[in-house]
């Protein structure tokens, strides 16, 4: 598999509050979240892939997913649309990291056993979600993986630093998920207002 350099793919060209937010305040997002413990998401994805199984770690924010997944011999790639997250997440990983947007993932199809995303698709409005779902299950191996982690609720919200946020209701976000060719394996709360769902890749769509 391939994993364009970090400076080959291009920054997106539009900007919203949510980008702004990552843009400038990359560094202090980077520390408030690098030592939250997933160790119950981390644990829920590895029991289902072998050693070795190369994984996307999509809105790789400060890199802390992927130093963890590296030390449990998985071989993570991430990706980001922040170039200021992406070289911290390099950095403090130690792994390939990519800028890209999510709606265009620079890789060919089924580069990955598994797609790790975790508070990133929360990010995407309605008209988007569903296409960036497509974009992931195209990468994704047939019978491969995607965890990822949503806020609980309805409708949308802007938070007060202007980061825009959907939220689902778990049910709604496993039938999402099931329409875009992936299969709602096992939902868990994972906190107030946080929930995990891990979907495997249907062989049709």
């Amino acid at each position: 598999m391939r994993v364009p350099n970090l400076h080959d793919c291009m920054e997106p060209t539009w900007r919203d509050p949510t980008d702004e937010y990552y843009a400038t305040r990359a560094e202090e997002y980077s520390r408030a979240t690098r030592d939250l413990d997933l160790t119950m998401q981390l644990g829920l994805f590895r029991q289902e892939l072998n050693p070795g199984a190369e994984v996307l770690d999509l809105g790789c924010g400060s890199g802390r997913d992927l130093r963890a997944m590296r030390s449990i011999s998985m071989r993570p790639v991430g990706l980001d649309r922040s170039l200021s997250l992406a070289k911290g997440a390099r950095e403090f990983s130690g792994c390939p990291v990519v800028r890209a947007d999510f709606h265009e993932l620079p890789f060919a199809d089924q580069s990955f056993d598994g797609i790790w995303a975790i508070a990133a698709l929360l990010h995407a409005r309605p008209h988007e979600v569903r296409p960036a779902l497509r974009e992931v299950r195209r990468v994704v191996r047939d019978s491969g993986l995607v965890l990822t982690s949503m806020q609980l609720g309805q409708g949308e919200r802007e938070a007060s630093d202007g980061r825009y946020f959907a939220l689902y209701s778990i049910d709604q976000w496993a039938a999402i998920g099931n329409e875009c060719g992936l299969r709602p394996v096992k939902s868990l709360n994972s906190g107030t207002n946080w929930f995990v769902t891990l979907f495997r890749k249907s062989t049709v769509e």
